[in-house]
């Protein structure tokens, strides 16, 4: 559909964000921004959609405290 996202599933995202918190810990705003500016560049609207919600799902861990 035109106008319509393809963002990611739920557990997908929460994957992802997970994935990267482990992985990159103190540098995973860094490598998030970087590569949002990428798909920007790029003009990968979806992918941008998702690597924003995934930065979300990032700073919702650290608020708890889960990770």
């Amino acid at each position: 559909m035109v106008g319509q996202l393809n963002v990611l599933s739920d557990w997908e995202l929460w994957a992802c964000a997970l994935t990267l918190e482990r992985r990159y810990g103190q540098n995973v705003a860094t490598i998030i921004a970087k590569r949002i500016s990428e798909l920007a560049v790029a003009g990968d609207h979806d992918g941008v959609a998702n690597w924003k919600i995934i930065a979300s799902r990032i700073d919702q861990l650290k608020e708890a405290s889960w990770v």
